[in-house]
């Protein structure tokens, strides 16, 4: 318990100290949003299926942000505990590190939901689209959802430590998320967790659906999938943790 309110502390101190960066990190965000929808209403005038395309683009911008909030957290974690000399304290910790960097990711959930809900409101009021928030059945959804981004956290957070620049690759895949929510509903892409999970939470989001109305065999896949990316990159990071702990590197950047 005493590890579990050191790191929320932690969190909390961090979103106060730097509240700009989050709100900039908003403005940002609707900036872009703002120019594709008028990019669309000027496209498509008068167009009937206009609503559900802005609806559409409110989720997948409400779920980029979410899921960049996954990815980042070990990520940029890693490095900046790298770049400060204090990721060997980390190691040293009774706990241990992966206990700390799950609880980590648990806390992280605080600061990601700082910044994506107020998004989504934002979002929904220049649209003018409001959505069904069934908080049950999408607290759910984005739990699931936000799993394999922490897998692939894990996956470029041993990157970091062995390879310790990769911010041009990894601002790569942050981009490349959105292209995953244009993937088709169907197999074999309903087992990219992110591609599935969009569909899902679109269809809680847009019509209205609960949880135990949504498709029980694509909601099956989509919860056994998330967690196997988790404990997949959650293995990938033991691999390179291993490989940079025989060099001697953990601590040098």
């Amino acid at each position: 318990m005493n590890l579990v309110r050191a790191l929320l502390i932690r969190e909390i101190q961090l979103l106060r100290s730097y509240a700009f960066n989050t709100v900039s990190g908003i403005i940002t965000v609707v900036i872009i949003f703002l120019i594709l929808l008028l990019g669309v209403r000027y496209a498509l005038p008068g167009s009937g299926g206009m609503g559900n395309t802005e609806e559409a683009m409110v989720v997948a911008f409400f779920l980029w942000s979410w899921l960049l909030g996954g990815l980042n957290t070990l990520t940029w974690g890693i490095t900046m505990e790298a770049q400060q000399g204090t990721l060997e304290q980390l190691y040293m910790s009774p706990y241990g590190f992966r206990v700390v960097s799950i609880l980590m990711l648990g806390i992280s959930i605080i600061s990601n939901l700082a910044f994506s809900v107020p998004l989504l409101v934002i979002l929904m009021l220049i649209s003018g689209r409001f959505l069904h928030i069934d908080v049950a059945t999408v607290s759910v959804l984005l739990f699931f959802m936000v799993l394999p981004a922490y897998g692939l956290g894990y996956v470029f957070g041993g990157m970091a430590l062995l390879y310790k620049r990769i911010q041009n690759v990894f601002q790569v895949i942050n981009m490349g998320v959105v292209g995953l929510f244009m993937l088709p509903d169907s197999f074999p892409w309903n087992l990219i967790p992110f591609t599935s999970g969009y569909h899902l939470i679109s269809r809680a989001m847009r019509q209205g659906i609960g949880l135990t109305h949504l498709p029980p065999a694509e909601l099956s896949t989509f919860i056994a999938t998330s967690i196997l990316f988790f404990l997949g990159g959650l293995w990938i990071y033991g691999l390179l943790e291993k490989r940079v702990k025989r060099l001697g590197i953990l601590g040098h950047y």
